[in-house]
C-alpha cells in the first residue's frame, strides 16, 4: 500500500427506518492521502442489503463494484498524478436503500516536468522554413522572442497534447552574415525553464 496516511473522518452513519445501513469494521478511516505516485488501499465494511460503488473520477478504480449483504471489502486503486496540483475524489458505496457513504480521496500533487528535445543549437537554412521543439511538460510555460528577432523569427502556435509541439516560423535570410537568436521557454514567474538558439545561415546571393 503507498498512500501516505488514512484519517479518520465521520461518515453519513444513518440508517433507515428498518434500522438498515453500513458499519465500517472498527479501526478503519474513510479518508484516504496517497503520494502522487498513486497506489491502493482496503476498506473493509458489513451491509444489510446489496450495495453498489460509484467514484467521482477515472482516476479512482475501485474492486469489485458490487456485492451483496454481509461482510463487503473493496479496494480503491489510485492513478499516478502527474500534474502539479493535488486533487481530491470520493468512493461513495449505496445500498440498495438509497443511503450512501463516502470514502473521501485525495492525492498529493506530481513534481514538475519540462524538458525539450533541442540540444541547444538549432540551424535553418538561408532560405527559412518552419522550427518545430518537441516539449515535455505538466506546468505552464511561455515563449520568449528577443525583439531584435522578431523580425525574422515568428512563434506560429504550440500543438497540445500530453507531449507539446512549439513551432517557430524562420523568414528567409537574404543578408551576407548569419544570424542567431536565443529563445526562452520561461514559467508564468517570467523565470526561464529552457532556452535554445536558432541560427541562421548566411544567404549565397546575398544581396548586400
Amino acid at each position: 500500500v503507498t498512500f501516505v496516511a488514512f484519517s479518520c473522518e465521520m461518515l453519513d452513519s444513518a440508517f433507515d427506518s428498518k434500522g438498515k445501513g453500513l458499519t465500517f469494521a472498527e479501526g478503519t478511516e474513510t479518508t484516504a492521502t496517497f503520494k502522487a505516485r498513486g497506489g491502493s488501499a482496503t476498506f473493509k465494511f458489513t451491509a444489510d442489503l446489496d450495495w453498489t460503488v460509484t467514484t467521482s473520477d477515472e482516476w479512482i478504480t475501485v474492486t469489485p463494484e458490487s456485492g451483496s449483504a454481509g461482510e463487503g471489502e473493496i479496494k480503491v486503486k489510485v492513478a499516478e498524478n502527474e500534474d502539479v496540483e493535488e486533487r481530491t475524489g470520493y468512493v461513495d458505496i449505496t445500498l440498495s436503500n438509497d443511503k450512501s457513504f463516502r470514502i473521501e480521496v485525495e492525492q498529493k500533487e506530481g513534481d514538475p516536468i519540462f524538458e525539450i528535445g533541442a540540444d541547444g543549437e538549432i540551424k535553418v537554412k538561408a532560405a527559412g522554413g518552419d522550427v518545430e521543439i518537441e516539449v515535455t511538460t505538466n506546468i505552464d510555460y511561455e515563449v520568449y522572442i528577443p525583439e531584435d528577432a522578431e523580425s525574422w523569427i515568428e512563434y506560429v502556435e504550440t500543438r497540445s497534447v500530453r507531449n507539446e509541439t512549439v513551432v517557430f516560423s524562420v523568414s528567409k535570410n537574404s543578408k551576407s552574415t548569419k544570424r542567431e537568436a536565443v529563445i526562452e521557454l520561461r514559467d508564468e514567474a517570467g523565470d526561464t525553464l529552457e532556452e535554445f538558439t536558432i541560427e541562421q545561415a548566411a544567404a549565397e546571393d546575398a544581396e548586400d
